[in-house]
């Protein structure tokens, strides 16, 4: 088993060393892509602009929306007589060097509160490992012909989300973009992340790596 783990620790160090030589090349701001993910001063994490799961009020949070100068068509989805929804909205009028996506974002909100924060990113997996590093915990999923990866940062109560199809090559992990989704319920602690990345776009029975 041992021998497994550091065979597989191994594999991996190997595969992100060539990602990340790669990633420097590339004309990457990563001050912007810091700036954007991390909590600002004063702000511990969970928190993004301001907005932090089990704290910030639906209505806090749709200002803070409204005055951020990247949001468009911030759209409030609330069922008053239960206070939950969401709030929806896209990007706009970004800077080149913004690490957005152009996709739906949604704040989640339960009894007028934040519960969740999810962002559609251009974040590759391997700036982002470059700026927070291995994660705490990372599972695998199949379905159909895609693979799903979910990556743990306990500190930051983020949970990173990949897809890929099966069969990609692993230089494909690196470079695929991200999908951020901040909360304060994580999951379990359930593999090393090391040893769960092994095969990762490998495809079979489907379900989870052991």
């Amino acid at each position: 088993m041992m021998r497994r783990l550091l065979f597989g620790a191994l594999l991996l160090t190997a595969g992100l060393a060539t990602a990340i030589s790669g990633l420097r090349l590339l004309p990457v701001d990563r001050r912007a892509i810091s700036a954007f993910l991390l909590p600002p001063p004063g702000c511990p994490a969970p928190c993004w602009f301001g907005i932090r799961p089990k704290i910030t009020s639906a209505a806090d949070a749709l200002r803070l929306l409204l005055a951020h100068p990247w949001t468009a068509n911030v759209e409030s989805v609330i069922n008053f007589s239960r206070a939950d929804g969401w709030l929806n909205w896209q990007w706009a009028e970004q800077p080149p060097d913004a690490p957005v996506a152009p996709a739906n974002n949604t704040v989640r909100i339960d009894y007028n509160t934040v519960t969740s924060i999810r962002l559609a990113t251009r974040i590759r997996l391997g700036e982002l490992w470059l700026l927070l590093g291995v994660p705490d915990d990372v599972r695998r999923m199949q379905y159909g012909d895609r693979v799903y990866l979910d990556l743990v940062y306990r500190d930051q109560s983020l949970l990173v989300q990949v897809e890929l199809p099966c069969g990609a090559p692993a230089r494909a992990l690196w470079s695929a973009p991200v999908t951020l989704l901040w909360l304060t319920d994580l999951p379990a602690a359930f593999a090393p992340a090391a040893f769960s990345l092994m095969g990762l776009t490998r495809c079979g029975g489907g379900g989870s790596l052991p």
